[in-house]
């Protein structure tokens, strides 16, 4: 099984600051999708996250779009748990944001399990983007440079994931 996961936040987290600090990034949003074998998908995940005492820019329309305000976390635990490969843009970031979700909401999976093969869309755009030692691109600059326009949220790292540059050089490792 494969899970694909990407957090929205409202900014970088602060790594030199403790995760506790009132100037941290608050969890906006966290897609997951799993897929199965064949890539078929087996279960999904679309919801705004509201830390306590913070409110989210419009709640109503997200709801009418279909983003459901609940706690994905118990549900990303199951996917966590059924997955073998792991697939996030900046892997490093998306586990200082999901560690930022357990102190603001007091829940949460640990995300990464020592058997989990870690695809990392940011790392592999930066090779294919000549980066490779540097800074990762964000979402947006990888698909801009990769895909010719930028994107972001979890269709994004799924068309970095299934980028046949990103590919080829996952079958190259």
């Amino acid at each position: 099984m494969l899970l694909a996961i990407h957090l929205t936040m409202t900014g970088r987290v602060d790594r030199a600051s403790d995760l506790t600090s009132s100037h941290q990034p608050h969890p906006i949003r966290i897609e997951a999708r799993l897929f199965d074998g064949a890539m078929a998908e087996a279960g999904r995940v679309d919801a705004i996250i509201r830390p306590d005492g913070w409110t989210a820019p419009d709640p109503d329309r997200a709801n009418r779009c279909g983003v459901r305000e609940i706690s994905p976390l118990p549900i990303l635990t199951d996917f966590i748990d059924a997955a073998v490969h792991v697939v996030c843009h900046d892997a490093e970031e998306t586990d200082w944001a999901l560690r930022v979700c357990r102190r603001t909401r007091r829940e949460g999976p640990e995300w990464i399990k020592p058997r989990h093969i870690l695809i990392d869309t940011a790392a592999d755009a930066a090779l294919l983007m000549g980066r490779d030692g540097g800074p990762a691109p964000t979402l947006a600059e990888a698909t801009a440079a990769l895909l010719g326009a930028p994107s972001s949220g979890l269709n994004g790292v799924l068309a970095l994931f299934q980028h046949d540059s990103v590919q080829a050089l996952r079958r190259a490792a």
